[in-house]
């Protein structure tokens, strides 16, 4: 079964590592969001640019409304931080795991 793996931080040392093995070693997609900071670099990855099964958008994954269309189109994904990895189940509704994911990179607690 082919997954759709979002990756936060994609364009970093780890995140690049991370998503070049995911597409060597799987079938799954793999969708790389990065606000490409200092520690983002798009040539890390300029060997899977065209690769059909990988995708980058230039997002800040606090930019709410962004995130939220990025789900929408999504069915269902793993969403991995370069501190923390879980799954996201997407019938929770958006709202929530918005919240969740933020609480998640924020370290704040959930209401």
């Amino acid at each position: 079964m082919t997954k759709k793996i979002l990756i936060t931080g994609g364009c970093g040392f780890i995140g690049s590592a991370l998503i070049k093995y995911i597409l060597k070693k799987t079938k799954h997609v793999v969708i790389n969001i990065d606000k490409l900071t200092y520690a983002g670099n798009l040539d890390s990855l300029i060997s899977i640019k065209h690769n059909n099964k990988y995708f980058f958008k230039k997002i800040d994954i606090c930019n709410a409304s962004k995130i939220k269309k990025i789900f929408q189109n999504l069915m269902s994904l793993r969403q991995y931080g370069w501190k923390k990895k879980y799954f996201v189940d997407y019938k929770g509704g958006i709202n929530s795991r918005l919240d969740e994911i933020q609480a998640s990179i924020l370290n704040k607690k959930l209401k």
